[in-house]
């Protein structure tokens, strides 16, 4: 719990090392594993938390939340494969995990490998996100019109990413919108959008 506060705080350094006092504790504690590997993807040490998430699912290979943070960490690793794995098997668990869903329609429509790119499962994928969020999540848009143009479907990306824009804007998700308006460019010159991590 006191790892949980710090972490809440931001305060990584501090949450890390209650989770691994946790661990000392109990070697087999799903949550300690769980959330230290969180800790440890906030602070940028993806290798640390790939591992910490892998040890979680020994202890609980059904967690849906462990399966999309462990592709989180591999997708910063840039290993695209295993990511959309992990993403896919969180989805087996439980088909409407909005994150799992975003994140496997979002690397399928913009992978730098061709063979991991399926853009009609990224549609579908993105479309059933966007209705289970209610179609006000900026985030989930900006995947969704991503999509749209792996599929060649330049006018419904425009469309949608200038929705995610204006949605972004009314947010003051800075980030967000200069990256949609620099992808609005990309669609009006018929042109998808590749993952550059």
């Amino acid at each position: 719990n006191m790892g949980d506060a710090f972490q809440a705080l931001g305060e990584y350094d501090q949450a890390i090392v209650q989770y691994q006092k946790a661990l000392e504790i109990n070697p087999d504690y799903f949550l300690g594993h769980y959330n230290l590997g969180v800790s440890l993807y906030r602070k940028g040490e993806h290798e640390a938390a790939i591992a910490q998430f892998r040890r979680a699912l020994e202890i609980k290979p059904g967690s849906g939340w462990t399966r999309n943070n462990l592709g989180n960490a591999l997708w910063q690793k840039q290993d695209y494969g295993g990511a959309i794995l992990q993403y896919q098997k969180a989805l087996e668990i439980n088909p409407d995990l909005i994150n799992a869903l975003n994140n496997l329609a979002y690397l399928l429509a913009t992978a730098p490998d061709a063979s991991l790119r399926n853009g009609t499962r990224a549609v579908t994928l993105a479309e059933h996100a966007n209705r289970l969020s209610g179609g006000g999540n900026p985030v989930i848009l900006h995947t969704l019109a991503a999509a749209y143009a792996e599929t060649g479907d330049y006018e419904q990306a425009t469309t949608t990413a200038r929705r995610g824009l204006a949605l972004a804007q009314a947010q003051k998700n800075d980030g967000l919108a200069a990256t949609l308006q620099k992808e609005l460019q990309l669609y009006q010159a018929k042109t998808p959008v590749r993952d550059g991590r």
